[in-house]
């Protein structure tokens, strides 16, 4: 038995609903999650990026205004170090008191605060290879190797003739 799909029904386009879901995307929303946590669904806004040219320019803005801030919360992340340490409790002693232990370091918050910049740095590189990327790029002109080549040639051949100079004066000697 299949099931029928419903036809889906958008919200109408207005300038104020895409300035606002474009706040959201600028704040780091992801467009699943304005989906789920406002009244334009993920669907909806697709729809409007295909549909409205203008849109989608305030869209491409807010998603370099995203980057900014996902880059400003990797810092945020890196220098929040106050879950990075905890209280063991050993329970209740006979006053009812809790008993705690020694601050422990908690390598658990440690490394879900890497796998936090990890994955912002991971998203931030792939929405932006050229500014966020890790990929080192050299460009090469094809003009100035040809110039290279050619001094190279030229210094080669300037050293094979000092040594075929120097191998004659050995030899006659």
């Amino acid at each position: 038995m299949t099931k029928k799909k419903e036809k889906r029904t958008y919200l109408t386009y207005n300038l104020e609903a895409a300035i606002e879901i474009c706040e959201y995307i600028a704040e780091g929303y992801s467009v699943r999650r304005i989906g789920r946590e406002t009244e334009y669904s993920a669907a909806t806004i697709f729809y409007w990026l295909n549909k409205h040219e203008a849109f989608r320019k305030l869209y491409d803005d807010a998603l370099v205004q995203r980057g900014y801030a996902m880059f400003e919360e990797i810092i945020d992340i890196a220098d929040d170090s106050e879950d990075d340490y905890v209280s063991i409790s050993l329970g209740t002693d006979d006053d009812g008191e809790d008993q705690k232990a020694p601050i422990a370091f908690d390598r658990e918050h440690v490394q879900r605060s890497k796998l936090k910049i990890e994955a912002r740095q991971w998203s931030l590189e792939r929405m932006n290879p050229k500014k966020y990327g890790n990929k080192i790029q050299q460009d090469v002109n094809i003009t100035d190797m040809a110039g290279l080549l050619e001094s190279r040639n030229s210094a080669a051949e300037k050293l094979r003739a000092e040594q075929l100079e120097q191998f004659k004066k050995t030899d006659t000697e």
